[in-house]
């Protein structure tokens, strides 16, 4: 996103410029190319592997609740820090990315992979 500033394109929420896809997506030739390239194709992307983190991180985190104690702390952790990460990229996208904003959605991702890392650890942990 930042590299191509596709968050400059579309900046509303949920949907794009009135759009769920922006007439735009998959435009350029060769087709492969707009997954890098297309600002429509990159944030569409952007926003649907958020989607489907927001269903796959609190079912996972409900299956770690359910069956795994000793990775209960970090089971939480993802599924809030997940809220936070979502919130920082909606504000960055409504507010036309400003530089901190974007900078802080950055880092929220690091820290929301380092808490993945720490819950598989956990469950890892938990099974010896």
């Amino acid at each position: 996103m930042a590299g191509i500033h596709a968050g400059l394109a579309y900046n509303t929420f949920p949907l794009m410029n009135g759009h769920f896809m922006p007439p735009e997506i998959l435009v350029v030739e060769p087709l492969w190319l707009n997954f890098f390239t297309n600002m429509a194709t990159v944030q569409f992307d952007h926003r649907m592997i958020t989607w489907l983190l927001m269903g796959l991180i609190p079912w996972f985190s409900w299956r770690i609740w359910t069956e795994t104690l000793a990775a209960r702390t970090p089971a939480v952790v993802l599924t809030l820090w997940l809220a936070v990460q979502v919130s920082l990229g909606v504000a960055t996208i409504l507010l036309q990315v400003p530089v901190a904003l974007g900078a802080a959605h950055q880092a929220g991702a690091m820290v929301l992979f380092g808490i993945l890392i720490w819950a598989n650890h956990a469950i890892r942990r938990a099974g010896n």
